[in-house]
């Protein structure tokens, strides 16, 4: 096997359903290779679980790879993809980059939660960009219905990732459109 940097993506939650939403883009190689968390979401009960109100993805294996997760980037301001941080990000303690929107709806959601962790949001405006270990992430610019708000999508903000190759003098893109 080649010890190349490669991209992988591994999806935690929200693939084949509404909700939970939570995929990882790593680059780099074995225990090397660092991670970036794309959103961090609930999933609402449903009829078939009573008396559950949200579900939350595993995050054993994102624990497991804690000391190389250079961030979480939100893409937006929906209970389905921000709406674990509250759980999780205690056990993580890493940046986390979102619109000034979501960092609103943050702050609003944290007011009437007592007891909620201070989670140091760092914003991003939009067309903004940030650097995340290997990874360049860019606030899409692109707007919802909502004023301030993101458009959802696949993944929004843009990520592009540094591929360290002598040949290679530009940065690649992972894009999905």
């Amino acid at each position: 096997m080649s010890k190349q940097d490669e991209l992988v993506f591994v999806p935690l939650g929200g693939v084949g359903e509404i909700g939970m939403n939570l995929a990882l883009y790593g680059y780099g190689h074995g225990k090397t290779r660092q991670w970036l968390a794309v959103d961090m979401g609930v999933a609402f009960g449903k009829d078939d679980l009573p008396g559950v109100d949200a579900v939350l993805p595993d995050i054993g294996f994102l624990l497991s790879q804690k000391k190389n997760l250079a961030g979480i980037a939100i893409t937006h301001a929906h209970e389905d993809h921000f709406g674990a941080l509250f759980d999780f990000w205690p056990q993580l303690e890493v940046p986390v980059f979102m619109s000034p929107f979501a960092a609103g709806l943050l702050a609003a959601k944290k007011a009437g939660e007592p007891g909620a962790p201070d989670i140091p949001v760092r914003v991003v405006e939009q067309g903004g960009r940030i650097t995340a270990g290997p990874f360049e992430v860019r606030q899409a610019d692109r707007r919802g219905p909502v004023r301030g708000a993101r458009r959802g999508g696949c993944p929004r903000p843009d990520l592009r990732f540094h591929q360290r190759h002598p040949r290679r003098r530009q940065p690649q893109r992972s894009r999905c459109r």
